[in-house]
């Protein structure tokens, strides 16, 4: 399994983990709002590198210098 297809499996398990968190959370248990505070900054982090590696794995990308013309 490529690079990318992991990365996009860990962000559906995490994703999955952060719903079940928010489907508990019953708006009172300050430790369960942490704890899906917590899955939503891992999930996130997870969701920014999957594109990042989806993007550099299938979209070439040219990098010009910017320069004071332009």
């Amino acid at each position: 399994m490529s690079e990318p297809n992991i990365k996009v499996n860990n962000f559906k398990n995490a994703l999955s983990r952060l719903k079940e968190g928010i489907a508990k959370y019953n708006g009172t248990d300050d430790l369960l709002r942490d704890g899906v505070i917590q899955r939503f900054e891992f999930t996130f982090e997870l969701a920014w590198k999957t594109l990042k590696a989806g993007l550099l794995t299938s979209v070439p990308i040219k990098l010009r210098r910017r320069t004071n013309d332009s």
